[in-house]
Order: C-alpha cells, then structure tokens, then sequence
C-alpha cells in the first residue's frame, strides 16, 4: 500500500517529468514549425511526409516504390521487387528432361505406328477375303436359282426327295448339284460371319490405336509448349532471354532429330549471328518435323527475306494466311517484313492486328512505336505517337519487361526528351540480363550526346 505523502511525491515527480517533456516536445515543434514556416515547400512536404510515415506502416511494397522514386523526377514507374522478371539462366537439367520424355514420346509413338500399319494391313486382308467369299456366294446363288428354274420351287426344296435312283440321270445330276450348292452357300454364310467379326475387330484395334497416337502426340505437344514457356524462342524480337547455344541445340538433335524445337533453337542462334543460309536450312527442317506449328513458317519467311529469297518469302506468307490458327507472332513478322521493305503503311496494319489478336503480348505496341519513331522515311515518323505506342507497351507489360523500357527510352528520344530518354534507360538496366547491360550503358551515352539510337523495327 503506498501511503499520502509517498502519493503526494509520486505525483508532484510526475508533473515535473510531464513538464519536462512536455517543454522539450513544444520546443522541438516549435523548431519544426519554423523550419516549415521558413520553407515554400515545408507545408507540403511535411504532408508528404506524413501521408509517407502512414502508407510505409501499412504497406512495405509501397514504401520500396517511393524510395525508388526518389532516384528521379520522372513520373515514369519503377519496376517493383513484386513483379516477375526476366532471369539470366535457363534451367537446363529441365530442359534435358523435356528432351528425354519428348524421345520416349516418339519412340512410343513409332511403335503405335507399327501396329497400325499391321492392324490395316490386315484389315485389308479380311476385307478381300470377305470380297471373294461374296463373289463365291453370288456365282453359287445364280446356280441355285438356275437350278431351281428348271426343277421348279418344290422340288427344289425337296431335292433329295425329287431324285431318287430311279428317276432320269440329268434330273439326278441337277438335284445333286442344288444340295451341294445349298450346303456351300452355308459354309460361306459361316466364314462370312466369322470374318465380319473378324473385320469389327479390327477396326476396334485400329480405333485404339489412333486414340492412342492422339493421346502420345498431345503429350508430345505438351512437351514442346513447356520447351516454349521455357525458352521464349518467338521473342526474337524482344532479346530478352537468356538465347539457347548452337552447341545445345545441336547436342539436341543428335539425342532426337524429330525435336523440331531444336531446330528452331538453333535457326534462332543463326539468325542472331546473321547466319541467314543455314537458319533457312534449319526452319524448313522443323517445319518437316512438325508442320502443324504456325510460328515456324512466319520464322521462315524472316530468314528467307534475310536471305533474301524474296520468293519465297511470299510462299511462307500464303501458307501463313491459309492457317486457321494465327497467332500474333505471325502479324509481328509480317509487319516487321512489311519495315525492312519500307512499306509504313503495312507494317503499321499488322502490328495494329497483332495488338488486337492478343492484347496481352507488348510486342506489337513495342514494334510500332519503334516503326513511328526510327522509320526510314522521316515525314512518316510520329515521336508522339511513338512515345505512347511505347507506353501502352510497357503498361501491358506491368512495367516489368526491359525491352519495352528501352523501346519508350528510343521514343523519347526520338522526341527530343532525352532527359526521360535515359531514366527509361536506368529503369531498364535494373532488370534486364546481364548480357544486355553493355547495350543499355551505351544507349545512356548516346542520350547524353543528345542522340538517337540508331535502331530500327526488328532490332529490339
């Protein structure tokens, strides 16, 4: 129990510890009002500063996103720890193993291949059997009715009644041969009906077996899709994976020369090192293998116009056009061929079609935004219109993809803001591959002379 005066002191310590603080709380604001009060920017930033305090106590992404914003003035978004980028290293091992179940896949397949060319061959075999039975069964029953012309309806059914030993040798004879044509044509009805089964059953097994080719070439499929999903070999356009190497690929055929996606690795790799021949010879190998792919024949005709087999580049578009399936890699291709020939007008319908067939790849945006800010013809470029091209991209993108940084970065340069030209540039650099910081430390130089890149559609 604490007694008065023990209370008495307890309290009067405590005014005086209150008092304290209380003097040197008011001093300190006091000293922070006046700091305000002496500063344009003090109220607002005291505000700021505020509303600051209380968002990073509720939400520590959004406090990373201001302090990333602080780096510059631009109101141009950083990217955020929170998005997916782009890494370095593919994983190989998985990619290994794709090859492998893909081989298994095909050897499996092979063998049901087998069995269905025994399986229709002997169809066939039954099929002609049952042809010569009914053949055989035909000529039997035009004797019988010939027969029963003659010796008449009744007597025919009762044949054997009909000829006994003492009635004339030709009334015999034809009876004779009634009874025997009767007995043949059972016998035929019999393998008739064991080989119908016979045929039914076939084509069950046969009906099988494509189910199972079905089901084999689907997993097939799969395997190629999840090569895709690893490898990103249709972004081509934008460089930002990690390329496969010529020495894989080619370790990939040799493991399995029916992996049509290790074909299009290495058509990729030679169209890199502009080796144009042999990327030609190596598209049309995986269109060989796998002519039901659409990308592969919009991949060939950039190769073949690289290599400048004009010609044949329009093949690969008319069968492009035929496909029911047309993704919108194909109208980047086309668009990007349509630049590379000067045709403005073309190029910009396709990328404006490939934005509308698939509103979430940032590709076509990024394309037409280097086509309105670097084409060749300078009276058709639109910086403007460049620079939102650019934007669109990088907002479908979340802001995450290098490329499409770099793509806005050029447009604002292409628009004299060279300033925002490399803190496009510096955004850029933090998530893009290694392999591409070179490139980008070079653009941030460029924009510093005041410069555009020389860049063109197809470049990115």
């Amino acid at each position: 129990m604490i007694n008065a005066s023990e209370k008495t002191s307890i309290e009067k310590g405590s005014v005086r510890l209150l008092t304290g603080i209380g003097i040197r709380r008011a001093l300190l604001n006091g000293l922070w009002l006046a700091g305000m009060l002496l500063s344009p920017l003090g109220v607002a930033r005291g505000a700021d500063r505020a509303a600051a305090e209380s968002q990073n106590a509720t939400d520590p992404d959004a406090a990373a996103s201001k302090a990333s914003n602080a780096r510059d003035a631009f109101d141009i978004p950083w990217p955020t720890p929170g998005q997916n980028h782009v890494g370095d290293e593919i994983d190989w091992e998985k990619l290994d193993r794709i090859i492998g179940e893909h081989n298994k896949l095909h050897e499996k397949w092979k063998q049901q291949r087998e069995n269905y060319t025994k399986f229709t061959n002997h169809l066939i075999t039954v099929g002609t059997n049952l042809q010569n039975l009914q053949n055989r069964a035909e000529t039997v029953g035009r004797t019988m009715s010939k027969i029963r012309g003659i010796i008449g309806d009744d007597n025919a059914d009762n044949a054997d009644v009909f000829a006994p030993p003492e009635t004339p040798r030709w009334n015999q004879s034809l009876a004779k041969t009634y009874t025997l044509r009767a007995g043949e044509m059972g016998r035929l009805n019999a393998k008739a009906a064991h080989l119908v089964n016979e045929f039914n059953a076939t084509l069950g097994r046969i009906d099988t077996n494509l189910a199972n080719q079905k089901q084999t070439l689907s997993r097939a499929v799969e395997m190629r899709g999840e090569w895709v999903r690893i490898t990103h070999p249709f972004s081509l356009w934008k460089r930002q994976d990690f390329p496969v190497p010529i020495e894989t690929s080619t370790r990939w055929i040799l493991d399995n020369d029916n992996f049509a996606p290790a074909y299009v690795a290495r058509c990729l790799a030679e169209i890199r090192q502009k080796n144009y021949d042999k990327a030609r010879e190596d598209i049309e190998l995986a269109i060989k293998r796998d002519p039901t792919w659409p990308e592969l024949y919009g991949l060939q005709a950039i190769a073949e116009d690289r290599a400048g087999k004009h010609t044949n580049v329009e093949k690969s578009l008319r069968i492009i056009r035929r496909l029911k399936k047309k993704p919108a890699f194909l109208d980047v291709c086309e668009g990007i061929l349509a630049a590379w020939h000067n045709n403005f007008e073309g190029a910009r319908q396709k990328f404006t079609a490939a934005t509308k067939r698939d509103p979430t790849d940032p590709t076509p945006q990024a394309e037409l935004a280097l086509l309105l800010a670097t084409f060749p013809k300078t009276e058709k470029r639109d910086p403007a219109a460049a620079v939102e091209a650019a934007t669109t991209a990088c907002k479908t993108a979340s802001w995450s993809q290098w490329w499409c940084l770099d793509v806005l970065g050029i447009s604002y340069a292409a628009s004299g803001d060279f300033d925002r030209a490399a803190a496009c540039t510096r955004r850029a650099k933090e998530i893009a591959p290694s392999d591409m910081q070179q490139l980008l430390d070079k653009r941030i130089a460029t924009y510093k002379n005041r410069q555009v890149p020389a860049v063109a559609v197809g470049d990115i």
